[in-house]
C-alpha cells in the first residue's frame, strides 16, 4: 500500500481491514507448520512494512476497521488486533472504535449497533479494568449483554 493508494482510499471513503494479527498468530502459534510456512515467511519479511503503511493510512484519516476472513481464530484475535492498531498509530479509543463504531458504519448498521445509545441493540461487555489503559483486559470478559439480556460468561 503506497501513498497514492492511501490517498485514494481516503478520497473514496474506502474502509481498510488490515488483519495484522493473523500473521502474528501463525508465527506464534504455528511456527513450524508446513501449511503455514509461506505465510510465516511473508509475515517475517513484510510485517514492518505493513505496519508502517497502516500507520500512514491512519495518519491520513483512512477508515480502519477490525476483521478477518480467517476462520478458526480464538476470540483473543480481535483484541490483539486492537493492540497492533495502537502500535501502528491509533489511540486505544480509536482502536476500540475501529472494532465497534467504524465497523457498524462499514456494514451500514450504525443506526442499530456500534455505539451505546438509546434505541440501539444493547450488546455490551464488561471487563475488570480500563481498556484505555490496558487493551488486554478485553480478553477477560466478566459480563455479556446481548440484545439487552445478560448472557452467562464461561
Amino acid at each position: 500500500m503506497d501513498d497514492e493508494s492511501i490517498r485514494l482510499m481516503k478520497e473514496k471513503g474506502v474502509y481498510l481491514v488490515p488483519t495484522l494479527y493473523v500473521g502474528d498468530y501463525c508465527l506464534n502459534e504455528q511456527p513450524g507448520s508446513e501449511a503455514q510456512a509461506k505465510m510465516n515467511e511473508l509475515t517475517r519479511k513484510y510485517r514492518a512494512q505493513h505496519v508502517a503503511a497502516l500507520g500512514r493510512a491512519i495518519k491520513a484519516g483512512v477508515n480502519v476497521t477490525v476483521g478477518t476472513d480467517y476462520v478458526g481464530f480464538p476470540v483473543q484475535q480481535g483484541v490483539r488486533e486492537l493492540g497492533l492498531l495502537v502500535d501502528a498509530g491509533m489511540t486505544p479509543m480509536q482502536a476500540i472504535q475501529a472494532a465497534t463504531r467504524v465497523n457498524s458504519e462499514l456494514l451500514g448498521w450504525q443506526e442499530r449497533v456500534g455505539t451505546v445509545e438509546a434505541g440501539k441493540l444493547a450488546d455490551i461487555i464488561a471487563v475488570p479494568g480500563d481498556p484505555l489503559q490496558d487493551l488486554t483486559v478485553l480478553e477477560k470478559v466478566t459480563f455479556v449483554m446481548l440484545g439487552g439480556r445478560e448472557i452467562a460468561v464461561q
